[in-house]
């Protein structure tokens, strides 16, 4: 069906294409697999090499300056709606323009948490009503970072 309404360009290429283009780029194949009736392919990355002070780019280390890098445009306007004051995740979402719940609590809220960049007003109650989140120390000095 996607040959004849011209959405790919030949049949049976596709997977040989990746292996080979794979294989070019000196990765590991492709892994393909069916999941729940549902194929799934990976495609693995070059690791990441470690500098000269042993560090990998691209982790968190305790630098801000070297978080900053990891900082999503979601954690970032995260942060900035949450650097005036402690919200709830109402709030927040209604601040950022967000109806879709998962993507809020997956792309924003749970990279912020993790990061150490946010954190719950009662942590021992993390499905509170009233829960509420603030920024970290580290969470200011991020978006002291990015501000241009």
């Amino acid at each position: 069906a996607l040959y004849l309404t011209k959405n790919i360009e030949r049949m049976g290429t596709g997977i040989r294409d990746m292996i080979q283009r794979c294989r070019e780029a000196e990765l590991a194949e492709p892994e393909i697999r069916l999941d729940a009736g549902e194929w799934i392919t990976t495609i693995r990355r070059k690791p990441k090499s470690a500098d000269a002070t042993g560090n990998i780019p691209g982790k968190y280390r305790t630098s801000t300056e070297q978080v900053t890098e990891q900082v999503t445009e979601q954690v970032r306007r995260l942060l900035v709606v949450l650097a005036a004051q402690e919200m709830g995740t109402r709030e927040i979402m209604a601040s950022l323009q967000l109806s879709h719940r998962p993507t809020f609590l997956y792309d924003y809220l749970q990279p912020s948490l993790a990061g150490s960049l946010i954190e719950m007003t009662q942590p021992d109650s993390p499905t509170s009503p009233t829960q509420k989140y603030r920024l970290t120390r580290m969470g200011r000095e991020i978006l002291k970072n990015l501000e241009p």
